[in-house]
């Protein structure tokens, strides 16, 4: 169900785009589509880094520094809260 939310959601701000347009200058335009390029290439190298931990176990340097593993427990305590309270659960 939160899926589908989510894609009937999603389609919200184009229709608000087309509906209130803001128009903005070639250059801010021109740097927010530098900025997207660089969000793009960060994410494809933070993803090629994470293969390159996985596949040698942890041997191996990403910018000249041995790889460290780092737990992020953000998640996991979101996680715990969904379930305690039942997040998504129909009634």
């Amino acid at each position: 169900m939160l899926h589908v939310l989510f894609q009937v959601f999603f389609t919200f701000v184009p229709y608000y785009l087309i509906a209130y347009p803001s128009y903005c200058s070639v250059w801010k335009a021109a740097g927010i589509i530098a900025l997207g390029i660089g969000a793009t290439i960060l994410e494809y190298e933070v993803d090629r880094q994470k293969e390159l931990f996985r596949t040698t176990g942890g041997n191996c340097k990403i910018w000249g520094k041995p790889a460290k593993f780092l737990v992020l427990y953000i998640v996991f305590y979101i996680c715990i809260f969904a379930t305690l309270n039942n997040v998504g659960s129909n009634p």
